[in-house]
């Protein structure tokens, strides 16, 4: 199934409504918006607003909690006539949803949750059951099919566009520069006086003229280095690229020659020996055929999205959209 654009299932909005009819003059002081007809209680937006904000208590200070709560409530009301412009336009147009397109929703859902959330985690957080996660995404996989019978979601991106975005966004598709090293640590530590300082610097300087010498890096790093999680692997700390090491080792690894065994350099975890074993220069991602594929997919998206928005807006001029106090 393709990738399902607008989930409801996924924002888990399940709001409650209510039609105008003989107790609309209830209704009318008791609702926050309505859209051609149906209502969001003030209940249920109260219910929902709560929710929202206890999931982002955890998330950032009281204070700048008070400052977006006018923002939740304004997107909660968003929400809510977005989802009955799109229900009704799927209504109308008598879309439906088979079992084996909601098994496949649900698996989706399933696999695209961060590591350790699960769905039933999901369904506690937002008071949810199965039967209403089942219901939530039917509605997305009828709304992605109305979306994708858009004409501009059925357009495949050019090659003319995929080489006009890859020529616009080069910074999207820039390497850089990285250097692949070598290490021996001599560790220093804040207790240590001059005379144990000095004595590590000469041992890092032994160790380097041994290297000079012929003897084997792996080795000398497995025998002598203080770095515990790169000794083991003969001191090779990978690839790195710049601001992912200290100034002073950064500095000496980017500026040396491929092999050679530079001179001793001090950070604040030590003496340090390096060895650069790979310096690859900055560079532009090739536009092969892999490339072209990345890009047409993200075109696609936007022209699914960009469909997405158009639909919307044109349910939305048609509707009859009431906020009460507006």
């Amino acid at each position: 199934m393709k990738r399902l654009i607008f989930v409801l299932g996924i924002m888990l909005v399940a709001f409650g409504v209510a039609e105008e009819g003989a107790s609309a003059a209830k209704a009318k002081s008791d609702y926050v918006v309505s859209v051609n007809g149906v209502k969001l209680s003030r209940g249920e937006f109260d219910r929902e607003l709560k929710r929202k904000l206890e999931l982002l208590k955890s998330q950032i200070p009281e204070e700048q909690l008070k400052r977006i709560k006018p923002e939740v409530e304004k997107q909660i009301r968003e929400d809510f006539i977005i989802r009955q412009l799109l229900t009704g336009e799927v209504e109308r147009l008598k879309i439906t949803a088979s079992e084996k397109e909601i098994q496949e929703a649900m698996e989706q859902v399933k696999s695209s949750l961060p590591p350790g959330v699960t769905l039933e985690v999901l369904m506690k957080q937002n008071g949810l059951t199965q039967e209403d996660i089942k219901k939530e995404l039917a509605l997305g996989v009828k709304i992605n099919k109305l979306v994708l019978s858009q004409p501009l979601a059925k357009g495949k991106p050019t090659d003319k566009e995929i080489v006009r975005f890859y020529k616009e966004n080069q910074d999207k598709f820039k390497l850089p520069e990285t250097v692949h090293a070598r290490h021996i640590l001599i560790a220093k530590h804040p207790g240590d006086d001059e005379k144990q300082r000095t004595e590590k610097k000469t041992k890092a300087e032994t160790i380097r003229k041994q290297l000079i010498q012929g003897a084997d890096f792996a080795d000398l790093a497995a025998k002598h280095s203080d770095d515990i999680s790169s000794k083991k692997n003969g001191g090779d700390l990978g690839t790195f690229r710049r601001g992912q090491m200290v100034k002073s080792f950064e500095d000496a690894a980017f500026s040396q020659k491929v092999k050679e065994i530079g001179p001793v350099v001090e950070t604040e975890y030590g003496y340090h020996i390096i060895q650069v074993v790979q310096h690859n220069p900055p560079k532009i991602i090739e536009l092969d055929s892999k490339v072209k594929g990345e890009i047409a997919a993200f075109l696609m998206q936007e022209k699914r999205q960009e469909a997405f928005a158009q639909l919307v807006k044109k349910l939305r001029a048609k509707a009859t959209i009431i906020v009460p106090g507006n």
